[in-house]
C-alpha cells in the first residue's frame, strides 16, 4: 500500500534491515538509512526483553550522537526458545536447522524499538512481543520423503 503522503521531515533509520526500511515506505515517512555500527552481544544473566531494549537503545544513540537534532528510530528482535535467544543464521544449513527445530513448537519473538531525539532530550522505548507457534513441517516433510 502506498500512502498519498510523506512525513515532512526526515527520520533517521538506524538499521539496515529491508523489512524496517519497507515498514517506513509502507507508512509515508521520510527518512535515510544509517545504520548503526554496534556490537550485538547478549550479556551473561541478560534477559530477552532487557536485551533488545538494550540494543534498540544503543542503535538509536549510536546514530543520534551524531545527529542530536533529529528523530532516530531503531529497533531489534530477538526469537526466543526455550528462554534462549536465537542468533542469526550464520548460513542456509544453520537456518534450515533452526527451523527445523522450531517446527511443531511455540516461541516467543521480541523486538524492542526506540524513538531517540538528543536535542529534545526524548528516549521512548517499547518491547511488542509475540507468541509464535510454527505448523509441525517435519511431519510433511518425513511424508514426501
Amino acid at each position: 500500500m502506498k500512502y498519498l503522503f510523506k512525513s515532512a521531515e526526515e527520520v533517521i533509520l538506524a538499521s539496515g534491515s529491508p523489512r524496517r526500511r519497507a515498514y517506513l515506505e509502507d507508512l509515508g515517512i521520510n527518512f535515510r538509512v544509517i545504520a548503526a555500527d554496534i556490537i550485538e552481544s547478549v550479556l551473561p544473566t541478560e534477559s530477552p526483553i532487557t536485551y533488545v531494549e538494550r540494543m534498540a537503545r544503543e542503535k538509536a544513540e549510536s546514530v543520534g550522537g551524531k545527529y542530536p537534532g533529529r528523530w532516530v528510530v531503531a529497533a531489534d528482535t530477538a526469537v526466543c526458545f526455550d528462554d534462549m535467544i536465537l542468533g542469526k543464521p550464520i548460513d542456509k544449513n544453520d537456518a534450515v536447522e533452526m527451523l527445523l527445530r522450531l517446527s511443531g513448537q511455540e516461541h516467543m519473538v521480541h523486538t524492542g524499538i526506540c524513538l531517540l531525539n538528543k536535542a529534545l532530550t526524548v528516549c521512548d522505548i517499547r518491547v511488542v512481543s509475540s507468541r509464535v507457534i510454527f505448523w509441525d513441517y517435519k511431519r510433511v516433510l518425513q511424508r514426501i520423503v
